[in-house]
């Protein structure tokens, strides 16, 4: 199980909207066409910077490319134990206000990192998990 939100079809529309190919857009991020074609497809999450960068572009809050799927996050399967639910569930709740803006005591361009660095850790407690069933 992957905790990756799928960013794809906001990102096709702010995309769309610019008149760029996935081409031209990737080169405003210094990326190739495929990482694009994966960030749409969903295969693979922007980072957080990245994140911040096509919010921009589509003139809109950084919490609208999360949307609902901020919510979704924070659930944690039914066959994880009490320690996995507790603390997947508390790093997907500081990720998702760090991610927001809520919590302001992080510098601004440090929080690309820890948010990635808090993905990685998410990816690592589900994976480990879902191996284990």
């Amino acid at each position: 199980m992957s905790s990756v939100v799928n960013f794809g079809p906001t990102i096709k529309k702010i995309r769309n909207s610019l008149g760029e190919t996935q081409r031209q857009f990737a080169d405003r991020f210094g990326k190739v066409q495929s990482i694009v074609a994966d960030w749409e497809s969903g295969k693979k999450r922007p980072k957080h910077e990245d994140v911040l960068k096509i919010a921009e572009l589509g003139n809109i809050d950084v919490s609208e490319l999360y949307g609902s799927e901020l919510e979704q996050e924070t659930s944690v399967p039914d066959h994880f134990g009490e320690q996995e639910k507790a603390s997947l569930s508390t790093l997907k709740r500081i990720r998702n206000q760090i991610a927001k803006g809520i919590v302001t005591d992080i510098p601004k361009e440090r929080i690309p990192f820890v948010v990635d660095a808090l993905d990685k850790e998410i990816r690592a407690i589900e994976d480990s998990t879902d191996e284990e069933k």
